[in-house]
C-alpha cells in the first residue's frame, strides 16, 4: 500500500523581532511564515514552514494554495519526483513562478543541470536553493542562473569558501565543488 497526501493547508504568521534588523534602505520589523500542514491518508500529519523577511508572504501563500497545494493532493510524500525535472516541468507549464529554485534534491549536480536547461528553454530564470557552497559551479556553467541563496550555515565547516566581494561570487577552477571539510570538525564530530 503507498500512501498519499490528502490534504495540504497553509497559514501565514507574522511575529515582530525583538530588535528590527535593520538594512541599508529598509528595516525588517517582523518574521512572516507560512505553515504548511499536510495529511496522509494513513491519518501521518506533517508541518512544515517557508520563512520569509520582508514582504511578499501573502502572494508567496496563495500562488502555494493555487497552484502548488493541488500538484501535490494524491501524491506518494515519500516519493521525489516532484523534485525532478517532472516535477519542475509543471511548475513551469502553469507558470507557477517568476524565479525556478532548484534543489540538489533534484537528483544532484547532473539533474539540475538539466533542470536549469529546461528552464531556460522556457525562459525563466533560476537560483539554487541553499548549499550554495556546492552549486555554484552549476550557476556558473547555466545561462539563467540569476542569484545565489547565500546562507552561511555551513561555511564553518570547510577550510575556505569562494570568496563573495561586492555581490559577486569567485567561482574556483578545483575539480568538483572544490570544498574540503576542516580536519579538526570532522574528527571531533564523527558518528561512528
Amino acid at each position: 500500500m503507498i500512501m498519499i497526501l490528502t490534504a495540504v493547508t497553509t497559514k501565514l504568521v507574522s511575529v515582530p523581532f525583538n530588535t528590527p534588523i535593520r538594512v541599508s534602505t529598509f528595516v525588517i520589523a517582523k518574521r512572516t511564515a507560512i505553515i504548511v500542514e499536510i495529511e496522509t491518508d494513513e491519518g501521518i500529519t506533517g508541518m512544515g514552514y517557508l520563512p520569509i523577511l520582508g514582504q511578499g508572504g501573502e502572494t508567496i501563500r496563495t500562488c502555494m494554495d493555487r497552484d502548488i497545494a493541488d500538484l501535490l493532493i494524491g501524491e506518494n510524500p515519500l516519493y521525489r519526483k516532484k523534485y525532478s525535472r517532472y516535477g519542475f516541468r509543471k511548475l513551469i507549464d502553469r507558470k507557477a513562478g517568476d524565479i525556478g529554485m532548484i534543489n540538489l534534491r533534484a537528483g544532484g549536480i547532473t539533474e539540475s543541470v538539466r533542470i536549469a536547461n529546461m528552464a531556460s528553454a522556457n525562459r525563466l530564470p533560476v537560483t539554487p536553493h541553499l548549499a550554495w557552497e556546492l552549486q555554484i559551479q552549476i550557476f556558473a556553467a547555466i545561462p539563467n542562473g540569476v542569484y545565489i541563496e547565500y546562507m552561511n550555515w555551513y561555511d564553518d565547516l570547510f577550510e575556505d569558501v569562494p570568496l563573495i566581494k561586492d555581490g559577486l561570487v569567485n567561482v574556483w577552477d578545483r575539480p568538483g565543488h572544490g570544498l574540503k571539510f576542516r580536519d579538526e570538525i570532522l574528527k571531533k564530530y564523527a558518528v561512528l
